[in-house]
């Protein structure tokens, strides 16, 4: 879910407050680290 929001959020080109905190999210949430991956596949595909 977390993913796909993010995702969804970056493809819009929102600059809504939701897209800076997700944003801010990215940069700072330690936890993220298993979505690497998927994160990089979606920017190599974009």
């Amino acid at each position: 879910l977390y993913f796909d929001k993010i995702t969804e959020l970056v493809v819009g080109g929102s600059e809504s407050p939701l897209f800076k905190e997700a944003l801010a999210s990215l940069s700072t949430d330690s936890g993220l680290h298993p979505l690497v991956p998927y994160f990089t596949h979606f920017i190599a595909d974009e």
